[in-house]
């Protein structure tokens, strides 16, 4: 699904890929970074989040391209669809354009929540209602 070159920092999208999972990208690049001795490349991506902070909630991930890497979507006309938070630590995007003349439309499907419930939204609710100043 993903191309990773260590010399030029870009990951490529493979031919047809349309749409893929920030958590995807990550653990595809961890698993990268393993063979032969691409580790001797800039780190291309960190993340935060994911850790359990109880009642079934944890920390949203958030995924970074570092280091001056960036992703380059498939040479063709197509809309790509990104699901989570996947963003560049310059600020700006993390995408770059295609070689070719072509349109590329980046939807990112993102968090809106600092936390995600694992479970029923309402104990949260009823434990912060609950809570007693002290």
């Amino acid at each position: 699904m993903f191309i990773f070159n260590g010399v030029t920092k870009v990951i490529t999208l493979d031919v047809g890929v349309v749409a893929f999972n920030a958590i995807d990208l990550y653990s595809d690049w961890k698993d990268w970074i393993l063979l032969s001795d691409n580790s001797k490349y800039p780190q291309a991506m960190s993340n935060v989040g994911g850790e359990d902070i109880g009642g079934g909630a944890t920390i949203s991930p958030y995924f970074f391209v570092i280091n001056g890497w960036v992703i380059k979507p498939q040479e063709a006309n197509h809309t790509l669809v990104v699901t989570g938070n996947l963003i560049s630590e310059s600020g700006g995007s993390p995408f770059i354009n295609t070689t070719g003349n072509y349109n590329v439309r980046i939807i990112s499907i993102v968090s809106s929540n600092a936390t995600s419930l694992g479970g029923d939204p309402t104990i949260v609710a009823d434990a912060v209602w609950e809570y007693t100043r002290v």
